[in-house]
């Protein structure tokens, strides 16, 4: 993989985690992650660059130490554990090795963290957007399957994805225990009653 593919990678896999957090925000704790601020992007720069120095040391495999403590590149500094990089104001992420291009690796990284703030408020914007087809959908739902909600004493959120189908947390109002799955308009009522049977079996 090139430079560029590698830190374009660790961005995705980052947006992933991004995603999954305003989920689990949103779903599970009822807190909407309102604007994109400074402890956001950093957050978000932090996990891209621990996701990029995974995806080095697998791309890097077997490679030992090419730099000694007196020519260590850029951004990386000599710990009691091994190494690390640190780029000012994130915390510094531990490397046990030092692979060549790893200095260009991070110029590409610093270059393209410019754009995290865009990235972010760009997927806020679609994540709101969502959120609110999974509000329509949820309401939909409990119109067409509220008889099974309440047979079993349930409570459903939903979050719409890209593709079209739903993300959905069902919650006992009985119990303290949920379950997710995913599902759709025309087999939302089944999913229902199968995963409500499987949250009392349990």
């Amino acid at each position: 993989m090139t430079t560029r593919e590698l830190v374009n990678f660790a961005i995705e896999k980052a947006k992933t985690d991004f995603q999954y957090n305003l989920e689990q925000l949103e779903l599970y704790y009822d807190h909407s992650q309102k604007i994109v601020d400074e402890e956001l992007i950093n957050s978000f720069s932090e996990d891209c660059l621990k996701h990029l120095i995974r995806l080095i040391c697998i791309h890097h495999a077997g490679i030992e130490y090419l730099y000694n403590t007196s020519g260590l590149p850029k951004h990386v500094i000599h710990t009691q554990e091994g190494y690390a990089i640190h780029i000012s104001g994130l915390k510094p992420v531990t490397i046990r090795a030092i692979p060549k291009g790893l200095e260009e690796l991070l110029l590409e990284f610093s270059r393209q963290k410019r754009c995290f703030r865009d990235i972010l408020e760009s997927d806020l914007i679609d994540f709101k957007a969502r959120m609110l087809a999974g509000n329509i959908a949820a309401t939909t739902i409990r119109s067409v399957a509220g008889d099974l909600l309440a047979k079993y004493s349930m409570e459903i959120k939903v979050v719409s994805l890209r593709d079209g189908t739903w993300k959905c947390i069902l919650s006992s109002t009985i119990l303290v225990v949920s379950i997710a799955f995913f599902s759709d308009a025309e087999h939302i009522r089944n999913d229902i009653e199968r995963c409500s049977m499987r949250i009392y079996e349990d």
